[in-house]
């Protein structure tokens, strides 16, 4: 008797004032930085945006297990909490659609003002520095479901006012590399750029044409090498396998070709390949590697801004024309070596880099 008894605190967490910051911090065990929390002035709208620096620097919370309570006890309160008053555009809902590990990043949407206008323009560092989606895994879930909800760079070419370009067009192997050419797809467009996959962006029609006409407005052109992607092109005279008929389509159109070369895969002897496809094992080519797949995306990435403002020639007799008698002779370039945009490689090249 004579005791307060603690309100319910309100789920509407923005909405907190520090009286309501102490109360939470005495629930969870953590009251001894009550002080703290008030001299900084911690409220509703600021806890659902706590960093690990402001907990360690500004509110003096030196001990690394409770900073990692904090974040939890505050993931929790993020994925709880009622945003509907703050959330009049819908993104809120919409993120909680994605899945039930999307809610906790809804006080941060809701705090930088993001509207569902906005949601295709967000980058991969605004992601996680702005809105502080640091799981990987959660951005590639959120860049696939702004896919799905606003489509990316396919268009019909039947349309003359449409002059819309495709930045990247994916060629892979259905068999065994759908998975990374997926991939690819989610990390190119969270660095916002437009990425034509087949098997997302093709409706009903017919096939052939629409790859062919996508591959022709494509700037870039991302070959997935997984293991024995070539050997069906091995005596295809009259290009009916795709990969073969992707690949000299991109030749012809003068696309910027980039070999994506997974560990499992070894280029075969070039004198099996099709003449019209002979020149690409000397291409500039990437090591795909899961372990450091940032790395992978961060070069090919470099590899498709260098092309802005230049025309890279990827014709197969050009191609070949340039080649040294020993590199043309080569029957089996190395997968591992990263080239630079533009070099053409002699097998006596020093200057690959790892």
């Amino acid at each position: 008797m004579g005791q307060e008894v603690p309100k319910h605190l309100s789920l509407e967490v923005l909405s907190w004032q520090q009286g309501d910051i102490r109360q939470w911090l005495s629930e969870i065990g953590l009251s001894q930085y009550w002080m703290a929390f008030q001299e900084s002035g911690v409220d509703g709208d600021l806890l659902a945006t706590l960093t690990d620096d402001e907990m360690r620097e500004d509110l003096h919370v030196s001990n690394r297990i409770h900073r990692r309570k904090l974040h939890r006890e505050i993931a929790r309160l993020r994925a709880a909490a009622d945003y509907s008053l703050q959330d009049a555009d819908g993104v809120c809902e919409w993120l909680v659609g994605i899945g039930p590990e999307m809610a906790q990043y809804r006080g941060n949407f809701v705090h930088c003002g993001v509207t569902m206008s906005m949601l295709r323009q967000l980058r991969d560092e605004d992601l996680q520095a702005e809105l502080g989606m640091k799981n990987a895994v959660h951005r590639i879930k959120f860049g696939m479901a702004v896919d799905e909800k606003f489509g990316t760079g396919h268009f019909s070419t039947d349309d003359p006012d449409n002059k819309r370009q495709i930045d990247v067009f994916i060629s892979y192997r259905r068999a065994n590399g759908s998975q990374l050419a997926s991939l690819l797809k989610v990390h190119l467009q969270l660095r916002q750029l437009s990425v034509f996959l087949d098997v997302d962006e093709l409706g009903a029609g017919k096939f052939d044409e629409a790859i062919l006409e996508n591959i022709a407005v494509a700037q870039n052109f991302l070959l997935v090498l997984s293991a024995n992607a070539l050997d069906r092109c091995f005596g295809d005279t009259f290009r009916q396998d795709w990969v073969h008929k992707e690949l000299c389509e991109a030749l012809e159109r003068g696309c910027n070709i980039i070999p994506i070369v997974e560990e499992d895969f070894a280029w075969p002897v070039r004198d099996n390949l099709p003449e019209d496809i002979r020149c690409v094992p000397s291409f500039n080519s990437v090591s795909w590697s899961h372990e450091y797949q940032e790395a992978c995306i961060d070069k090919i990435f470099t590899f498709l801004q260098g092309l802005h403002g230049a025309s890279p020639a990827r014709h197969a007799s050009e191609a070949l024309s340039t080649l040294s008698p020993r590199a043309r002779q080569n029957s089996n370039p190395p997968a591992v070596k990263i080239f630079q945009p533009g070099q053409v490689v002699d097998e006596d090249s020093s200057d690959s880099v790892l």
